[in-house]
């Protein structure tokens, strides 16, 4: 379907392509599918910076967050192919009153049927913000105790990376992603965060439970990601026109 002539169309173009610039493992695995040689291929440190342009805000004042439980974040476009509901079934499974989920996002029908999952299970603690501007992604990442991107698997591919797996390890908050998602391969360890099988609730809620209640510094998080800025993601891309020119 889909991927078949995505990968048709994107194959011709980057076996001839002088450079392919990849962002991290899966990204590359996916290059080598396409038949991609080694020599033609560049490492990038995907990066962003969540501090750019951003602004104060008390989340607890401006949207009704409660002061006092753990935080288990979730931030992005609510669609399908970011398993919220996943999320929200591991969520539901710990069962505990100490802990709140914050999903801060829009999405199409699929949030519906993520606040009616939580409607008809009288899950409580559920928060759903809808649309957070993107000056405010820090603040939420800065009071969070976990990060989950759930992600699910896109005909058996992961996403390329999730920049907010970057933003949320910016922040000291530790992150719990899918093996759905790229940059978990690249970012994550167990000193800030954990990957489990996506689609996989049990695991998830375990994961989940076992981090909220283990102590961690939040500069040993930030400083996993201390070579992921947007200096050496510069530095990567002159080098790989650097490398096209000579070829």
């Amino acid at each position: 379907g889909k991927n078949m002539i995505r990968n048709i169309l994107a194959g011709t173009i980057a076996r001839k392509a002088d450079v392919c610039i990849y962002s991290g493992i899966k990204s590359k695995e996916q290059f080598k599918k396409l038949r991609v040689k080694d020599c033609s291929l560049m490492p990038m440190h995907y990066s962003t910076d969540v501090y750019q342009n951003a602004e104060d805000c008390d989340i607890y004042a401006k949207y009704g967050i409660q002061y006092g439980l753990k935080i288990i974040l979730y931030l992005g476009r609510v669609i399908e192919r970011k398993g919220l509901l996943y999320l929200i079934q591991a969520y539901e499974m710990l069962n505990d009153m100490g802990i709140q989920l914050v999903v801060a996002g829009d999405g199409t029908e699929y949030l519906e049927e993520c606040k009616k999952y939580v409607e008809n299970h009288h899950i409580k603690n559920v928060l759903f913000l809808g649309y957070v501007p993107s000056t405010e992604r820090k603040n939420f990442f800065e009071n969070a105790d976990l990060f989950v991107l759930p992600s699910v698997l896109d005909h058996g591919i992961t996403e390329p990376w999730g920049q907010t797996v970057n933003e949320s390890l910016q922040c000291g908050c530790r992150v719990v992603a899918s093996d759905a998602v790229g940059a978990a391969y690249d970012l994550i360890a167990s000193v800030n965060g954990a990957i489990y099988p996506a689609e996989d609730v049990q695991t998830l809620s375990d994961i989940m439970k076992k981090l909220l209640y283990a102590g961690y510094c939040r500069n040993n998080i930030k400083a996993t990601i201390s070579q992921y800025t947007c200096e050496n993601m510069a530095r990567d891309v002159l080098k790989a026109y650097e490398m096209a020119l000579l070829r």
